[in-house]
């Protein structure tokens, strides 16, 4: 795909034009027939979208790393910008919630930062390039952040970037912190929504994501050839039927 033809700063008159032309191509794009489209072009948009989407994460963090900075939330007579956004932008706070955790991640992380913003990194290749520097000695974090940026401009695949960055994490980590496996940064959160529904997040240490693994592999085979129950479905039920056993 070509590369995207950015507006120079000066054709831009400020912050409403900018929005305003945001809304008109996004509301072009919503509503324009995608199937009467060639496949080129859906392509195109496509791939476009997610460099948007990169792009939007940053201006987003970026503004919102400056309007915590003012206390913009206390105007509004709110306690916190996770607090306004929830009220203001009409988001969950699992949302708002996700919206901090970029503006710090990002902050903690230029390179990746830079990338995003050129749109030469998806948010989610970005969001576990975060994850696995962010191990590291802060030291050599920038600098990882490049290679890894780099390899994945070069057209390295997802696994071997992972490969990339398992191997800096042994060369750089001393002793007590390979020994600590990543147990310091273990974390989880069940989230109770609608009705009592749940849902779950977290990072594991590789210990107990082996146990989990384990569990989810024995009970959550299929019952039989009348078992339509898709691989997630089953591994759902089997961390059901993993608490009947306690």
């Amino acid at each position: 795909m070509r590369d995207q033809q950015q507006a120079t700063p000066a054709a831009v008159a400020g912050p409403a034009q900018a929005l305003d032309m945001l809304t008109a191509a996004l509301r072009y794009l919503s509503s324009v027939d995608a199937a009467s489209l060639p496949t080129a072009t859906q392509a195109d948009v496509l791939k476009a979208l997610e460099q948007a989407e990169s792009r939007q994460t940053v201006a987003r963090s970026r503004m919102l790393t400056a309007f915590s900075a003012q206390r913009g939330h206390e105007d509004d007579g709110l306690g916190s910008p996770r607090m306004w956004l929830t009220f203001h932008t009409r988001t969950t706070r699992h949302a708002a919630t996700g919206s901090m955790g970029w503006m710090r991640r990002l902050a903690a992380h230029p390179a990746i930062e830079a990338a995003l913003a050129a749109g030469r990194l998806s948010t989610s290749w970005a969001r576990q390039f975060c994850d696995w520097t962010g191990r590291l000695p802060a030291d050599h974090r920038d600098d990882a952040d490049r290679i890894l940026c780099r390899a994945a401009a070069d057209g390295a695949d997802l696994r071997g970037i992972a490969d990339l960055a398992q191997q800096m994490y042994e060369r750089t980590c001393t002793a007590d912190e390979d020994e600590d496996d990543g147990f310091r940064d273990r974390w989880f959160r069940l989230g109770v929504t609608f009705r009592g529904a749940g849902r779950a997040e977290g990072d594991l240490s590789p210990g107990c994501a082996a146990a989990l693994g384990a569990v989810l592999d024995a009970l959550g085979k299929r019952a039989g050839p009348e078992d339509m129950r898709t691989v997630a479905q089953r591994h759902h039920d089997a961390l059901e039927d993993a608490w009947r056993w306690l």
